[in-house]
């Protein structure tokens, strides 16, 4: 368990950290390093994820979560432990919804076995209050969805029944007792009727606000996640079929799509559901890690979210239409815009495939530079190179102007030559500035170095034995760290009153392709040198 550093290059550098062995851990070492960050002095911030564990329970609860501060050379500076029952804390958050002053309430589920509980949180995601159950002799047992009404009154699905609260934390009713069994997920419609996904009785059930029943009807499987259409069509999920079922207002099966896979359009255990203003159909692809969308009436996949999500679950609307996604195991809730940003006319991106390029002398660093336009409208850009190397060192001709369409880019290669006189730690800078011929104020510079690399130090070791008076006897020598050495040489001294030296064969300390040299005319000194061939 450490964090691994390299140079630009991809050179190993050292690593960070170690493996713990108790909680708490010994400052620097790591149970589960689940990510980290490098701010701008490069200090390095690493977050321990602990480790899980309940009696009985897979997934159980994190022990141990810690972030710990390193400095730029991977000196332990500092730690900070966390309680994850600290109040505001969520644990395996599975589903959210906002009420009408726009705080959001979020059930915290723990696979139906454990105690639950409803967190609520302003607008900014300040903590409010926890709600623990309808009251201390009943605690919530198994949770899973919850809604809200816009006027007033949350709904929290339950074990065998629906709790009603109002906003200010009250309970106020049980609807459905004994006629729901796990729901995992609620909604309200648009005549303010609440209906839910009762998985345990394969169904779906509806009631109205006061808990009268309306209506239930069986689903092909065991829901899941659960929508209900302005047309009142409901839109359900389920795992062990890794499909999306669409019934009528009746209840009548009209569509099923999706399967398993983990191929785009296809889902690995899917959980939440819900329907955009134009129909399209947004499903979180839970094991997959993503949020998938699907073009309403015809179901075609319209686009999907990277794999950035960990086990996303329900889904739900604010009332200015984002998107409340419950990160089940990353234990957060996300409020996202499923709105595209707008693309501007002008905008651009300017990459390079290395910052800093290290070659030994007399070679070439090769790079590319990226061109990105990223705005709406075709551009043109000017390309300035400043080149800041030394007199004998050459940069390869670059465009001084480019034409690259919208959502287009070019790649061009750059090609800087060093001299073969050049000595370790010799550097030059070559900096390229693009203008956006569009937006004259639209500028990028980057800035790439190329650099000799100082000669590592070489270590040499000298293994024989006891040589007896009179005898003749090997002493063989071995050396490391010679990797990118154009040559080595070695002086060894001897009494020359005690020792002669008959001859010295040559070793592949440089590979076997290397001249060998050597001379030991002057009794007490012996030289020997290799170099690659075609090099001084």
């Amino acid at each position: 368990a450490f964090i691994q550093k390299f140079d630009s290059g991809g050179k190993f550098l050292s690593k960070i950290g170690g493996n713990a062995t108790k909680i708490p851990q010994q400052d620097g070492t790591f149970l589960t390093p689940g990510g980290f960050a490098v701010d701008g002095d490069g200090n390095i911030f690493v977050i321990d994820s602990g480790y899980f564990y309940s009696p009985g329970n897979p997934f159980g609860y994190p022990v141990g979560v810690r972030l710990t501060k390193f400095d730029s050379t991977g000196k332990f500076v500092a730690k900070k432990d966390y309680d994850v029952n600290e109040k505001g804390i969520l644990m395996n958050p599975w589903s959210a919804c906002e009420d009408s002053k726009g705080n959001i309430w979020v059930t915290s589920w723990t696979n139906f076995n454990d105690a639950g509980e409803v967190d609520v949180f302003t607008p900014d995601g300040r903590f409010i209050k926890a709600i623990r159950g309808i009251s201390d002799q009943e605690p919530f047992k198994a949770i899973g969805g919850i809604a809200s009404d816009g006027k007033g009154n949350i709904y929290v699905g339950l074990g065998d029944y629906i709790a009603k609260f109002d906003e200010n934390f009250n309970f106020v009713a049980k609807i459905g007792e004994n006629k729901v069994s796990n729901v995992f997920q609620i909604v309200v419609d648009a005549h303010d009727n609440i209906w839910a996904a009762s998985n345990g009785t394969q169904s779906i059930v509806g009631f109205k606000g006061d808990g009268t029943l309306i209506s239930q009807f069986s689903t092909a499987h065991a829901p899941n996640g659960l929508y209900v259409d302005t047309a009142g069509n409901f839109y359900t999920t389920a795992t062990d079929t890794n499909e999306v079922y669409v019934y009528s207002s009746t209840g009548k099966l009209i569509k099923s799509f999706g399967g398993g896979g983990r191929s785009l359009g296809k889902f690995w255990v899917p959980y939440g559901i819900i329907v955009d203003k134009d129909g399209n159909v947004l499903v979180s692809d839970t094991e997959n890690g993503r949020i998938q969308a699907f073009k309403a009436n015809t179901f075609e996949l319209l686009w999907s979210t990277p794999r950035e999500f960990y086990e996303p679950t329900m889904l739900n609307w604010t009332k200015d239409g984002k998107l409340l996604v419950a990160d089940c195991f990353h234990n957060v809730v996300h409020i996202l815009s499923t709105t595209p940003p707008a693309i501007p006319k002008y905008n651009f991106k300017v990459t390079t495939s290395a910052s800093k390029i290290e070659v030994k002398a007399g070679g070439s660093a090769n790079f590319n530079l990226v061109i990105k336009n990223l705005g709406s409208s075709n551009d043109s850009y000017s390309i300035k190179v400043e080149s800041k190397l030394p007199s004998d060192w050459s940069v390869s001709s670059i465009l001084d102007k480019a034409d690259i369409k919208a959502n287009g880019r070019i790649i061009i290669p750059v090609s800087v030559t060093t001299s073969p006189s050049a000595m370790p730690k010799d550097e030059g800078k070559i900096t390229i500035t693009i203008t956006s011929q569009g937006d004259p104020n639209l500028i990028s510079t980057i800035e790439v170095t190329v650099a000799i690399p100082e000669a590592p130090p070489v270590n040499v070791y000298l293994k024989g034995e006891k040589i007896a008076l009179n005898q003749t006897s090997v002493v063989e020598i071995t050396t490391e760290k010679v990797e990118g050495l154009y040559g080595i040489s070695i002086v060894l001294s001897y009494d020359k009153d005690a020792l002669k030296v008959e001859k010295v064969e040559a070793g592949g300390i440089l590979g076997n392709d290397a001249i060998f040299l050597e001379n030991h005319e002057k009794a007490g000194t012996i030289v020997i040198g290799y170099t690659l061939k075609g090099k001084v």
